[in-house]
């Protein structure tokens, strides 16, 4: 919480329609810290139907819902953004688990040595055949890999839900995204047949477009699926934010031409995250909501650092 007293320290706070804002400073939002937290609230409370997985924590403060969120759809006037194009592993979904399980079964019939869940962790982000590269044993032939990752698509498809949620408070988060008028869009490396079934069960009622990995499209950090997305939305790029976990996400916006908001709840902590070029942080999925409603200009990746 360092960041956190020393944003409250340097950040005059504005009481804004019943609610706390800190200012945009030094070309980065200190989105870590508490500053920007909303005080009065009649909603339900901001974590009901997300599962607190990773490192979220348990309570993060009370969402707004329905009339009570009112005040601030009124101040959609400083809107300069129309869209948010979403990682989903590590963003928006905990999969970890299932991808875990699904990689050790994998191994178990190709008869080689399982990996850790913290294993697990490193390889993913850059789509599930790079997953399974990098957790078969050094040496293992084209044949083998091949063999290896026909194990895993026919277990994870079957079994990709299995553990699988969204963060802990996600799902209010993107209602109250799509209740301020953003288009939303869901990109991610994993296999489309994946992505359809979690956007399915999952984000439907508020994303409106997800893409995965599938013929004619490169893998992220390429900005085609993004591209993509972006097409499928009707907006325009500049019109569009985009946040992720990984240095792959930051990559990704880049080659976009899109800024970024890296979360600090997945896959990669803070301290990677910033030496590989994060420029916006979020400690929890309320942030994204106040950094959006802040009316600023998100720096892109590599324009300055976040502190």
């Amino acid at each position: 919480m360092g960041d956190a007293m020393r944003c409250i320290d340097t950040c005059s706070v504005l009481r804004f329609s019943g609610h706390f804002r800190a200012p945009h400073q030094a070309g980065h939002f200190a989105t870590e810290a508490i500053c920007l937290r909303l005080l009065s609230q009649k909603g339900g409370e901001f974590g009901k139907k997300g599962r607190q997985r990773g490192n979220m924590p348990a309570k993060s403060g009370n969402f707004a819902t329905g009339k009570d969120m009112e005040p601030r759809l009124h101040s959609i006037k400083n809107m300069i953004y129309k869209a948010l194009i979403f990682d989903l592993d590590g963003t928006l979904t905990d999969s970890l688990e299932d991808l875990w399980l699904a990689t050790n079964h994998a191994l178990r019939t190709m008869g080689w040595a399982e990996r850790s869940l913290d294993e697990v962790r490193t390889f993913v982000g850059n789509g599930v055949h790079r997953l399974i590269e990098r957790a078969v044993p050094q040496g293992t032939s084209p044949e083998g890999l091949e063999r290896c990752f026909g194990e895993f698509r026919t277990y994870y498809v079957e079994h990709c839900m299995d553990h699988t949620a969204p963060y802990a408070h996600i799902p209010e988060m993107l209602a109250a995204l799509d209740d301020r008028g953003y288009r939303m869009a869901i990109v991610s490396n994993k296999l489309q047949a994946g992505v359809s079934v979690m956007h399915r069960q999952l984000y439907a009622e508020h994303v409106h477009v997800a893409i995965g990995e599938h013929a004619g499209v490169r893998r992220k950090p390429a900005p085609d699926m993004v591209l993509e997305a972006i097409g499928q939305l009707g907006v325009k790029p500049e019109d569009c934010v985009y946040v992720g976990d990984s240095d792959v996400d930051i990559l990704t916006a880049q080659g976009a031409g899109l800024p970024c908001i890296s979360v600090l709840w997945g896959f990669r902590d803070r301290e990677f995250l910033l030496r590989h070029g994060a420029t916006t942080l979020a400690a929890k999925p309320s942030d994204i909501v106040d950094i959006m409603d802040s009316g600023q200009v998100l720096p892109h990746p590599g324009t300055t650092q976040a502190q």
